[in-house]
């Protein structure tokens, strides 16, 4: 089975291709002006084939969770293939997190937004909603007892979300075209 990982919720889109549970190749692309200039072509070469869809669905920017949902969906309605979701957030966890976490990312107009959540038994649990917090209260937002994770620049990795596909695959869980959840910061 072959799917595609796409997510344009932040500056950079990535595109993963999974061959039976395997990353086999990453593209990032400049989400400089003129993204899906630099998208579609980028998107033609690896559609065939497909036997499924991973979408992400932020927390992002409004354009950009939109323009990611918008390909995805029309994708998977033309193709016939499921459609699976997953938090953005996945893509900037990495693969070896054990225990509760929290990540920071930026809300952009001198905001963050916080997610808490927890990583056990190979799988990343009770994600929380973006919570917005402005920059001067950062610190004092960030609970000691938690990993903080995301104040970095972005290093994709896509263990996580492929952890998510297989066992949406696995339990039938996936979604029409039409009912993605998504989660935008502004």
């Amino acid at each position: 089975m072959k799917g595609l990982i796409l997510d344009t919720s932040a500056k950079n889109a990535i595109l993963g291709v999974v061959e039976e549970g395997l990353l086999i190749s990453t593209l990032l692309l400049d989400g400089g002006k003129g993204l899906t200039r630099s998208l579609f072509p980028a998107l033609r070469p690896l559609v065939e084939g497909l036997s499924y869809l991973a979408v992400g669905v932020g927390p992002g920017s409004y354009m950009g969770v939109r323009t990611g949902a918008t390909i995805a969906k029309t994708l998977a309605y033309t193709k016939g293939i499921p459609l699976i979701e997953f938090s953005s957030v996945l893509i900037s966890l990495p693969k070896d997190l054990k225990g509760p976490f929290v990540f920071v990312g930026d809300a952009k107009m001198k905001e963050h937004y916080l997610i808490e959540g927890e990583a056990t038994g190979g799988k990343i649990c009770n994600l929380s909603s973006p919570r917005l917090i402005p920059q001067s209260s950062l610190e004092r937002a960030l609970p000691e007892s938690k990993t903080i994770l995301g104040l970095e620049p972005i290093n994709p990795q896509l263990s996580w979300v492929i952890r998510q596909i297989s066992e949406a695959l696995s339990q039938n869980k996936t979604l029409n075209p039409e009912s993605l959840s998504l989660c935008y910061i502004r």
